[in-house]
């Protein structure tokens, strides 16, 4: 026998009901709507504050999945390590704004702004490690903030956007020329030229990534 049970406070707009069932004649004492995300006792709103059902049933979603993924909201996944501060707190702003959920990646603990939209996620050390845990986890129409250009490569082959913190949206025109810069220039630091870092971000780089991030949210 199937139940509907409305959600007060749904998780996504998109998320109106579940439709629960006794799993082999046996009582579940709880089971969460949306695996992966963290219930809290704090605040009750916003897509990170996760829903648990009580009871012997477990959750089935009413919808097709695809249906539910070509509704959901955009997500924006930072590659924070090496995010500089002034652009996360331009996402900080935006993700507020917007009520878009937003999670900072790194292998560090990080000191964030405080609301029910934006989460950290903590990785262990190591190479591209970061890289794996947002490939792993975004869908497409997601957004990818990073300058690290064969994880915007990857991030498109997911069908989701990338940005670099200077403001720079990744195509699938220009990538491919992107990573052959990109290898050219390690290349040459392997055999001992010196090729010097990346200029500082300047005002017009934080301009033009405030800028090019709204020209995506609005056709989000």
């Amino acid at each position: 026998m199937c139940l509907r049970l409305s959600l007060a406070q749904p998780i996504l707009p998109c998320l109106k009901s579940i439709r629960t069932r006794r799993v082999n004649g046996e009582h579940q004492s709880s089971w969460q709507v949306l695996a992966g995300w963290q219930p809290s006792n704090a605040r009750p709103k916003g897509p990170f504050m996760g829903h648990t059902l009580s009871g012997s049933h477990i959750c089935d979603m009413v919808f097709p999945l695809k249906k539910f993924l070509k509704s959901r909201h955009m997500h924006i996944w930072v590659d924070a390590d090496a995010c500089p501060n002034v652009i996360k707190d331009i996402l900080y702003r935006a993700s507020d704004r917007l009520k878009l959920p937003l999670t900072l990646v790194a292998n560090q603990a990080l000191r964030v702004h405080r609301s029910a939209y934006i989460r950290t996620v903590v990785v262990p050390r190591g190479f591209d490690v970061a890289d794996e845990e947002i490939v792993r986890h975004i869908v497409a129409g997601d957004l990818v903030i990073t300058a690290d250009i064969p994880l915007a490569a990857a991030v498109l082959e997911k069908n989701s956007h990338a940005l670099s913190p200077r403001g720079e949206r990744y195509s699938p025109e220009t990538i491919h020329e992107r990573l052959r810069i990109r290898d050219m220039m390690e290349q040459l630091r392997d055999s001992g030229v010196r090729t010097g870092g990346p200029a500082a971000l300047s005002q017009a780089d934080r301009q033009a990534f405030a800028n090019a991030l709204d020209q995506l949210l609005a056709r989000a």
